[in-house]
């Protein structure tokens, strides 16, 4: 599904990697292109891609992971600040859910650039500044991830001492599970 404000196209991709000895597992990826001939906005020197694509009608590309390129910082500004807004694509929606947090938070600006992961794995992104932490699950697990159900619970009961959340992302798709991103 195609993301709004980004600062190139970008789009959200849920993936599915089938196993022939386990389940298969759900993975949600930000992925842009990035012309290789040279569009004068950005250098591809450097840049981690996941593929090389060419189209005849605008030449080579890059495909890369928009998170890791600091490319999405506007479109997690947006979805922190826009009250109602979800991303709708072809066959899926992703649908902001909010706590009940009633004063707007006004969020810093971002780098761009992910620090050290929270997890001991380092499989999730976390960007941060001074004032607030933006976590990214790029695995999907089935059900609402306990973090955020804990989180809300304790944002929404203005619990001390706990951080303030604003809402989760989740996809819906056409199966009555409900995932968080």
């Amino acid at each position: 599904m195609p993301v709004p404000h980004a600062s190139r196209p970008t789009w959200i991709v849920p993936v599915q990697v089938s196993y022939a000895d386990r389940d298969p597992e759900f993975y949600v990826l930000a992925l842009t292109f990035i012309p290789v001939n040279g569009d004068g906005e950005f250098d591809p020197s450097g840049v981690v891609s996941i593929a090389r694509v060419h189209s005849d009608r605008d030449g080579d590309a890059l495909v890369v992971d928009a998170i890791s390129e600091g490319i999405i910082d506007d479109v997690l500004l947006w979805l922190a600040e826009e009250p109602h807004s979800g991303l709708q694509g072809a066959v899926a929606e992703i649908v902001v859910e909010r706590t009940r947090h009633a004063k707007p938070i006004t969020l810093p600006p971002l780098d761009g650039t992910p620090r050290a992961p929270a997890d001991s794995h380092g499989s999730n992104r976390v960007f941060r500044s001074e004032d607030v932490v933006i976590k990214l699950l790029r695995r999907i697990n089935e059900g609402i991830n306990p973090e955020w159900e804990i989180g809300q619970a304790l944002t929404d009961q203005n619990f001390p001492n706990s951080p303030t959340m604003l809402g989760a992302l989740e996809p819906v798709m056409n199966f009555p599970r409900r995932d968080t991103v």
